[in-house]
This record gives C-alpha cells, sequence and structure tokens, in this order.
C-alpha cells in the first residue's frame, strides 16, 4: 500500500492508527476486488466461463489465498454492501428467477470452497468438474 501511494511504511500505520485497521482495510479491498470480479466473470459471454474464470483468477493470482489468511486471524468479513449482489446478478446471467437459485451464502461457500481446492494444488481440470456439477445440480433443482 505504501509503494502504491509512494510513502513510507510508517506513514501508512500512522493514518491508519493501528496495524489491525490497516489490515481491515486490506482485507476489505481484496474482498471487494473478489466480489467485483465474480460480478464482471457473471457479464461475460457464457457467464458460466466466466464466473469460473474469475473464481480460478482470484486462486492463481493470490487474492483468495490472502484473504483466506485474513480471516484466518479475524479480520475479514463479508461486507453488507456486497452481501446481497451476487444472487441476482447470476439470476440476470442466467436469465432465471431468483426464487430458483440457493442462497447467497451457499453459493459464496460453494466459490470459496473451490477456490480453496484450487490452493490447495487440486488440477484445475478436477475443481472445474465439480463447478460445472454445481451448476448441473442447480438447474435440476
Amino acid at each position: 500500500m505504501a509503494k502504491r501511494a509512494g510513502c513510507a511504511k510508517g506513514l501508512v500505520i500512522y493514518h491508519h492508527q493501528t496495524k489491525r485497521q490497516l489490515l481491515e482495510l486490506t482485507a476489505h479491498s481484496i474482498g471487494a476486488q473478489i466480489h467485483a470480479s465474480r460480478l464482471a466473470g457473471l457479464r461475460r459471454r457464457p457467464p458460466l466461463d466466466g464466473l469460473w474464470a474469475a473464481t480460478a483468477e482470484t486462486a492463481r493470482s493470490g487474492h483468495f489465498g490472502a484473504l483466506i489468511s485474513l480471516r484466518a486471524i479475524g479480520l475479514a468479513r463479508q461486507q453488507p454492501s456486497l452481501a446481497n449482489e451476487l444472487m441476482p446478478a447470476v439470476a440476470r446471467a442466467f436469465d432465471i428467477p431468483l426464487e430458483a437459485l440457493v442462497d447467497q451464502v451457499a453459493m459464496e461457500a460453494v466459490l470459496e470452497g473451490l477456490a480453496l481446492r484450487l490452493l490447495a494444488g487440486v488440477p484445475e481440470t478436477l475443481v472445474r468438474q465439480g463447478y460445472d456439477q454445481l451448476w448441473v445440480n442447480m438447474i435440476r433443482g
């Protein structure tokens, strides 16, 4: 953050008052980036591939790993402003009623579980099969 701002590390910590506040801001920023990436993926065609690409890229880039590390020490929480955007975006992307989808928490848990499998070194083709199976099961209802 200091590098991006072009200032000394100490100044960044001084501005945020505590290292914890700085890490909470970092967690919020990473979570918002991952969320924005998922929403952007749903705007691609086909949206199923776009959402998968976003999920895989957040694991490859290290963003998801950083977020999980921050969660492990109790710093990263879901922002309420982001919490209810994913499912309406999924419904719009697939042109299906919102009521036909699982709830937001379940969907995010599955996407994060898939990203965790990628972080654990499971081959991407196998994780993608699980992702595709999720959608087959959701469509079958």
